[in-house]
């Protein structure tokens, strides 16, 4: 493992690590205020791709972590529903950081 990547990992466990000391304490478990439901929640995926370019020739393998941080938040009357999730993803590639990547999606719900 040379230095670069040894560098690259030990700055992802670093920001999960530190990701997880803020919100586990803060957000353990789910809270009530009121009739809405706030449901925190993380998570760290190591995987290999054989393509992450997707192309059929000149293809790139490489292994990559994502770590994911979320928040859902759910409203439940007597005649309505409502809900509000938000999401940001990192992506880091190990060899291949010009495909690392950040994604955000929120997603809202009523009926």
């Amino acid at each position: 493992m040379d230095k670069t990547m040894k560098e690259r990992w030990l700055c992802a466990v670093s920001l999960v690590i530190f990701s997880l000391t803020i919100t586990v304490p803060a957000f353990a478990g789910t809270h009530k205020i009121g009739n809405v439901e706030i449901i925190p929640h993380a998570s760290v995926i190591e995987g290999w791709d054989d393509n992450i370019s997707f192309v059929k020739t000149n293809e790139k393998s490489d292994y990559s972590a994502t770590l994911r941080l979320g928040i859902d938040a759910k409203y439940e009357g007597h005649l309505e529903k409502a809900g509000l999730s938000a999401n940001v993803q990192r992506q880091m590639f190990n060899s291949n950081t010009n495909f690392d990547n950040t994604s955000m999606d929120i997603l809202a719900n009523y009926g």
